[in-house]
């Protein structure tokens, strides 16, 4: 197996990213690390790192994005580590890449490079969280800062496939991220989003709401990439405000000295469920291949874990898996919507979405005739078949104008139509 990282991307680049590679290969000697990043900077780190293990590799990547820099940097540098790191996992040189630079460039390039699975509309990144029982995932953490109901139908389907691919979990339980559990709650993204999962095979819950994450009574919430990231970070602010305040309150007096050297396993054990870096990264799901995105605050740390990860899914095939959870759904990979479909999609979207044109070798059902519709077409020769925009035929049309006419003649000399 070869793991590819972009030992350039995070805030302590390279460094801390060289080392955390340089642990996990000491762990798994069967598996090649291939370090991409420039090389003089990369061997640098590799020297501050001890003897460097006989499967870690240099792959020379002669230019850098920065974590401020937008997505047009990817065309500007196409020598870039990002680049690089997802082009080899396109051509084969790679099995999985870690990425824990930009985020925003980090999931562009991989669209880029890699494209999605066939019938994906959207990739979203997938993260976990601790709860009381084991750990929530949440998709989407920031890939969409907007999405439709659609999307988060497909991350709720690929987040379902992980989970049982990746740790077994049986018929995982979905819930839609709402303000409430009741139905109504929430705002138009959260019902629709809600109806379209109930419509599937897949364990829905229902509407959840932000504690039900921690609580352990759901395994996958999807939402939209700004509510997700937001929760995402909140979550990571609490967990450290938490440990400050436990250390402010032991360093108060000596007894709480004592009673914290007693605790020193629960403290241990509440770190290791809860620091982020303990959780490795998040699965950019979609994407046709697997890209593990880490925190851009990963140390040494976080960078193994996420190693471990990448690894993990490669083992289990989980693109196999998500290939053929999502070829059992309404929305199957290779099947393009009927003419019924799309018209039902545009019209449930409010209008916003492009109607496409169904293949000329399909065979297309148009939608059924409402009443006023089915009396206007019985009504009319064959000639005056067509409809205006608003589902009005041409003959109404031309007697409502008739009409309005006459209206407007009658009061123009005073009388009442």
């Amino acid at each position: 197996m070869r793991l590819a990282i972009d030992a350039m991307g995070g805030d302590d680049a390279p460094l801390a990213i060289v080392a955390g590679a340089v642990d996990y290969a000491r762990l798994r000697p069967a598996v090649t690390v291939i370090c991409v990043g420039m090389a003089d900077a990369v061997y640098q780190a590799l020297a501050s790192c001890g003897p460097t293990p006989s499967n870690i590799t240099v792959y020379d990547a002669p230019e850098v994005i920065g974590m401020g820099e937008k997505i047009t940097a990817l065309r500007e540098k196409p020598g870039d580590s990002m680049n690089v790191c997802t082009r080899l996992l396109k051509e084969g040189a790679a099995d999985a890449v870690v990425l824990c630079g930009n985020t925003a460039c980090s999931v562009a390039a991989a669209q880029l490079h890699l494209g999605r699975i066939n019938g994906v509309k959207r990739a979203g990144i997938l993260t976990p969280l601790p709860n009381a029982m084991g750990t929530s995932w949440v998709i989407d953490c920031g890939a969409n800062a907007t999405a439709k109901p659609e999307f988060l139908a497909q991350w709720a389907e690929m987040g379902s496939a992980f989970l049982e691919c990746y740790s077994g979990t049986q018929r995982p339980r979905i819930g839609v991220l709402s303000i409430g559990t009741e139905e109504g709650k929430g705002d138009d993204l959260t019902a629709r989003t809600h109806e379209l999962l109930k419509a599937t095979d897949l364990n829905v819950v229902g509407l959840v709401e932000g504690n039900h994450i921690f609580d352990g009574s759901v395994d996958v919430v999807v939402c939209d990439g700004f509510t997700g990231n937001v929760l995402l970070k909140s979550a990571e602010g609490i967990a450290a405000a938490v440990g400050s305040i436990i250390k402010e309150g032991v360093a108060k007096s000596f007894r709480a000295k004592i009673g914290a050297w007693l605790m020193k396993p629960a403290f241990d054990h509440f770190r290791n469920r809860t620091h982020w870096s303990k959780v490795g990264g998040a699965l950019l799901a979609g994407v046709n291949g697997i890209v593990v995105i880490g925190h851009g605050r990963s140390n040494a740390t976080a960078v193994t874990n996420a190693l471990i990860q990448a690894e993990r899914c490669v083992d289990r095939n989980l693109i196999a898996t998500i290939r053929e959870h999502l070829s059992r759904g309404p929305a199957a990979p290779g099947r393009r919507a009927s003419f019924l479909d799309t018209v039902k999609s545009f019209f449930g979207s409010g209008g916003e979405g492009k109607v496409e044109k169904p293949e000329p070798s399909q065979s297309v059902t148009p939608p059924a005739a409402s009443p006023r519709e089915a009396t206007a077409t019985s009504e009319k020769p064959a000639s005056e078949s067509s409809f205006d925009h608003r589902g009005i035929s041409s003959s109404e049309t031309q007697r409502l104008r008739k009409s309005t006419g006459t209206a407007k003649g009658a009061e123009a000399h005073g009388h009442k139509p």
